[in-house]
């Protein structure tokens, strides 16, 4: 999250406005707290984007197959929303890209992500 150093350009930066979320094999993605789906919709490269609203705050999951809700829909927190995009070629690797916004405002998704011990 944030602006840092390219891993391979050292003199050119990036700003990512969340973080990246490495699994392997089908992996689930769930609703991180209660909310109504905003938008579901495609980014060529990125496959399925699902973007909830939690009031003033916005989720947004992206690299998404196999979506399970649609525009509209009230979601609890741990609702199934689709898998991440699994790379068969390497490795079964899967990454979910995920982002929160308060309105417009990037925020850390971190802070939001419950962890299993």
């Amino acid at each position: 999250f944030g602006t840092h150093t390219h891993p391979v350009l050292k003199y050119v930066t990036e700003n990512n406005p969340g973080v990246e979320i490495t699994s392997y094999g089908e992996t689930p993605v769930r609703a991180v707290f209660n909310g109504e789906v905003a938008r579901v919709f495609a980014i060529q490269g990125a496959n399925m984007t699902v973007m909830i609203r939690h009031g003033r705050y916005y989720t947004v999951y992206q690299n998404l197959v196999n979506v399970r809700v649609k525009a509209g829909e009230k979601v609890t927190t741990g609702k199934v929303l689709g898998n991440v995009y699994n790379e068969k070629d390497e490795g079964n690797s899967a990454i979910l890209k995920f982002m929160i916004f308060d309105e417009t405002v990037k925020l850390n998704p971190e802070l939001w992500i419950s962890k299993k011990n």
